[in-house]
């Protein structure tokens, strides 16, 4: 999606509340970068848009619904379906979307579907990198992306990858709907430097993970609990660190979430880290 979308969709609204330039200058928002956002020059701050619409009387919510014309967008499909596919394991249907993002030119969405049931190559890898470190802005597509290539990637470009998701500013994709995402790419990258003896790398991944406020969400505080049970598992204790992670998979068990449970089992297995 067009980063010069947000800045139109605030311009209708601005407009229709009948609010000047002037205005959003009075709360502290400078007219002239709300003025290059309209025009899609570029992108505003997460603190400061929601200041905008909170003085508009719009939620982060609302707005993203009227981006998207009250209608997922197709990255935002696209992901879900991949996301539901790679829990079940139903390669079939991966096959299907690497397929489909193919066909229509989008390159890197096939690269997240083929990433999920074939090993990808260093040329693929390499591609990857140099598109998320020349990134401005990280949004769910792309933050969603890391997360399913994550796993093809040597350690050293991992770091790269993560520093690079850090960016020198926040945008939409770090809206507090997309808060999850950023949990699952830290806790994977976490895990897999856990899986690789590389306990340094995994501990400054858990230092990342600690500044996150998450207080509802049940999924990201599981999840954050089963990379912290790996990096037990294997730096610290290895019987406490695989009683923790018992725990927490069966806590996916106990709340229906079964097949989230035995996705993670695969995985863990994979790396080495469950028998």
């Amino acid at each position: 999606m067009s980063y010069s979308k947000y800045g139109q969709v605030f311009r209708a609204i601005r407009h229709k509340n009948g609010l000047p330039l002037s205005a959003l200058s009075k709360i502290g928002i400078d007219g002239s970068n709300i003025a290059r956002f309209e025009r899609g020059e570029s992108m505003l701050a997460i603190d400061k848009l929601a200041v905008c619409l909170q003085e508009m009387n719009v939620s982060l919510a609302e707005y993203e619904l009227l981006i998207n014309h009250f209608i997922p967008d197709y990255e935002t499909e696209f992901f879900f379906d991949l996301e539901n596919y790679d829990f079940s394991r139903n390669i079939k249907g991966l096959e299907s979307l690497y397929l489909e993002a193919e066909s229509e030119g989008k390159c890197r969405f096939a690269l997240a579907a083929k990433a999920c049931f074939v090993t990808l190559s260093k040329k693929d890898c390499d591609f990857l990198l140099a598109y998320f470190e020349n990134l401005d802005y990280w949004t769910f597509p792309d933050l969603k992306l890391a997360y399913f290539c994550i796993f093809h990637f040597k350690s050293g470009d991992i770091s790269r990858l993560i520093k690079a998701s850090q960016g020198r500013n926040y945008s939409l994709g770090y809206h507090f709907c997309h808060l999850r995402s950023h949990v699952q790419l830290i806790s994977r990258a976490m895990i897999l430097f856990a899986s690789r003896g590389k306990q340094k790398k995994a501990q400054q991944m858990a230092d990342r993970l600690h500044k996150f406020e998450i207080k509802r969400d049940f999924f990201a505080i599981n999840l954050i609990a089963i990379a912290e049970a790996v990096y037990c598992l294997q730096f610290e204790d290895k019987k406490k660190g695989m009683e923790e992670l018992e725990k927490c998979l069966d806590k996916f068990s106990s709340c229906d979430a079964g097949e989230l449970a035995s996705y993670y089992r695969f995985h863990f297995q994979l790396m080495g880290i469950l028998p």
